[in-house]
């Protein structure tokens, strides 16, 4: 199990075939599905800081390295 915590939020993975990231939940501690990265079979994420921007770096054992930008977005108006 793979876990990182980004803005006070908790996120683990632990897949084969594609990399899952959960979020963990405060109130009951619980992990809860959060989103699917494009990843095969992923051995390790990490989170690299450039500018106040958020990168999620994700290896392989099978595919390319991939990295996405992480975004917080507000949905609410």
């Amino acid at each position: 199990l793979l876990t990182k915590s980004i803005q006070n939020r908790s996120f683990a993975t632990k897949e084969i075939n594609i990399m899952k990231l959960k979020l963990l939940k405060s109130m009951n501690q619980q992990f809860i599905q959060f989103q699917e990265l494009n990843i095969q079979a992923p051995r390790a994420f990490s989170l690299v800081f450039i500018e106040n921007r958020e990168f999620l770096v994700g290896s392989s054992f099978k595919g390319q390295t991939r990295i996405y930008e992480h975004l917080v977005l507000d949905l609410s108006s």
